[in-house]
């Protein structure tokens, strides 16, 4: 369409925007609010959702284009259910061994990244085995404090 789109990839976040969603911006310790129009669908879970119904810690990569006016306009949206990114208030070198520990022995978890400049890990695990819930709990649970 030549249009210029830029990619943001993140999470759903647990804020609540009317007529759109919150995006925790990968990369960064930034939240996003988007306009997303209620008609625009994605694949998820086997089915084809409403950006809007995805669930809180859903991973998402979203294309935006720039409207004549300025504002950002979502174009389309990938959704894995089986990858997140949890964003943490404060990390330790202590407490990032702990949560490599941690991680390394929950069920279910495949892979995972922490990255300091955001204080964010970067999660790929089976949600059949686990949670996005259960994941952050495990780790909230641990004593960790999450953004």
């Amino acid at each position: 369409n030549g249009k210029d789109t830029k990619t943001v990839k993140g999470t759903i976040g647990k804020e609540k925007k009317e007529n759109g969603i919150v995006v925790c911006v990968f990369g960064t310790n930034a939240c996003m609010p988007l306009n997303v129009d209620e008609s625009l669908k994605t694949g998820f879970n086997g089915a084809n959702t409403s950006v809007m119904d995805l669930p809180v810690g859903t991973y998402i990569e979203i294309e935006l284009s720039e409207t004549k006016d300025g504002k950002r306009k979502v174009e389309n949206v990938k959704a894995d259910i089986n990858k997140t990114v949890i964003c943490f208030t404060e990390m330790s070198k202590e407490g990032l061994k702990k949560l490599n520990d941690l991680l390394a022995s929950t069920a279910g978890i495949e892979n995972n990244k922490f990255y300091d400049r955001s204080l964010q890990v970067y999660i790929e695990y089976n949600n059949e085995k686990i949670s996005y819930e259960e994941l952050e709990k495990s780790i909230a649970d641990a004593g960790f404090h999450l953004e």
